[in-house]
Order: structure tokens, then C-alpha cells, then sequence
């Protein structure tokens, strides 16, 4: 058996799993971006949209002086619904999703954590582009980790057949 600290790094990817572990992040961050969307754009009587997760992007910007610029984020939450002329469009309920956006996210999980500056001025450089593309900071907080945890490996053939 071996014992394994719990260190900033480990936090981090946990809080990473947390929200982009599975193929569509959590419920409650799908409606707070969606809702963000709704402000920006009519929606419309919208079934409920879609949401996916790629971890690991990256994302490219030239900055002011043409220089380029990436970022490797985190994750990518793309979200796609049914634009509103969509809706009105058909005869039935329902209607292909036709429109998207993408969120590039960093999750930063402690109180402390936060963009690095070259992060986040490639943040900054793709947020002005009119591109449904909106970088995002997702903050996670989880309290009373274990400082460390027991790991038991087994191997098939060495350990048991």
C-alpha cells in the first residue's frame, strides 16, 4: 500500500473532474451559461439545449502588435439550441438544434487560484471577437479534503490470476 498526498495539483485536477469529467458538465453551469446566452441573444421558447465537454484545447489569438497568442485551456463547453426563427420555422415540436457557442474554460479550484497573465490576456483577446466564443472562469471550491489517501495496487498475473 502506498500513501499519496493531497497537494495543490491534485486539488486542481479534481475540481477539473468535477466540472469537465464527464461528456456534459453539471446541470446548474449549463444554466448559468445558457441563461448568459438568453441575455444576449432571444432564445426564444427554447427546448433544453445541449452541452458538451472536451478537456485540454487550445486556443489562439494575435494580440495588438500581430503577435500570436494561445492558450491552452482547461476544457471546451460548447452549447447548442434551437435559434428562435428555427422554432417558428417548423410545423412540430421539435427543431435541430442550429446554433452554438463555445466556452473555453479554466477551472481554478481554491481561493486563491486565478488566471496567469498570459492566460488571461489571451482571454481577453478572444472575448472581443464577435464569434460565440466566450473564455470562462469556473471557480471550485471543495472543502475537507483528505491531506493524503491509500492507493493498493494489484497487478493481474503478479498479484493474482
Amino acid at each position: 500500500m502506498t500513501r499519496i498526498e493531497v497537494g495543490a495539483n491534485t486539488k486542481g485536477a479534481i475540481g477539473e473532474s468535477l466540472v469537465l469529467g464527464n461528456r456534459a458538465p453539471p446541470e446548474p453551469i449549463v444554466d448559468e451559461l445558457f441563461g448568459f446566452l438568453s441575455e444576449l441573444d432571444d432564445v426564444g421558447e427554447n427546448p433544453r439545449p445541449t452541452a458538451r465537454v472536451r478537456r485540454d484545447v487550445y486556443f489562439n489569438a494575435t494580440d495588438e502588435d500581430g503577435e500570436k497568442m494561445i492558450w491552452q485551456a482547461d476544457g471546451r463547453i460548447t452549447i447548442e439550441w434551437t435559434s428562435q426563427k428555427a422554432q417558428q420555422e417548423v410545423d412540430h415540436e421539435f427543431a435541430y438544434h442550429d446554433t452554438e457557442a463555445v466556452f473555453p474554460v479554466d477551472v481554478k479550484t481554491g481561493p486563491h487560484a486565478r488566471l496567469e497573465r498570459d492566460q488571461l490576456e489571451v482571454a481577453r483577446a478572444i472575448a472581443k471577437t464577435p464569434n460565440n466564443v466566450f473564455p470562462t472562469v469556473i471557480g471550485v471550491t471543495i472543502d475537507d479534503l483528505p491531506e493524503t489517501f491509500d492507493v493498493n495496487t494489484k497487478i493481474i498475473g503478479r498479484d493474482f490470476n
